[in-house]
């Protein structure tokens, strides 16, 4: 469930920052760049985490059929 409602939109971002090194021609991703990088993804658009709560988590797993049994 987190995979669908957080981390696709965290991989897109991340994807976007990559593509964007490559037409820097870029052509290798040390782990220091990869850091630089995956930072910038969290910073884009809005912070990532703000929209990791506890409703939307609930609401990320009830999507895919996945409900607590007290819920």
């Amino acid at each position: 469930p987190l995979n669908i409602a957080y981390f696709r939109l965290l991989k897109r971002k991340y994807s976007n920052v990559v593509l964007a090194l490559v037409r820097n021609r870029t052509n290798y991703i040390s782990k220091d760049t990869f850091l630089l990088a995956f930072r910038a993804a969290l910073k884009q658009d809005y912070a990532f985490f703000d929209v990791f709560t506890s409703n939307n988590c609930k609401k990320a797993f009830k999507a895919v059929g996945l409900v607590p049994l007290d819920a």
